[in-house]
């Protein structure tokens, strides 16, 4: 009989499926770290908050008021010249991972107190 392999990670949000395999089980797979440190989700931009959001805690409960937010990438102050302000990137999506010094991005299951 094949083996059965989850086809999920607990708790982020994916469905999970038994998928019939043959051979040895699959390994599991790692969890991504939450929040994602020095990374952005790039694109799946629904809009941006400048200079209201003190941390990517806050960006997070943005999101959860927006219609078809999933994700955030924030950003602190300075971190672009000429740029003195917080920014808070609202994400249809949590794809498009790209290394990006300070930037903190997650999902909003990443945060349940708002």
């Amino acid at each position: 009989t094949p083996n059965l392999v989850s086809g999920c990670i607990a708790g982020r949000g994916f469905k999970c499926t038994e998928v019939p395999v043959s051979g040895p089980p699959a390994p599991t797979p790692s969890p991504r770290q939450c929040p994602e440190m020095n990374t952005d989700f790039f694109g799946n931009d629904l809009g941006i908050i400048t200079n209201t959001t003190s941390s990517w805690e806050d960006c997070v409960c943005k999101c959860k008021t927006t219609e078809g937010c999933n994700a955030i990438t924030w950003t602190p102050k300075d971190i672009f010249k000429n740029t003195p302000y917080t920014r808070c990137l609202l994400k249809s999506s949590n794809s498009g991972r790209m290394p990006f010094q300070r930037a903190i991005s997650a999902s909003i299951e990443c945060w349940d107190t708002c």
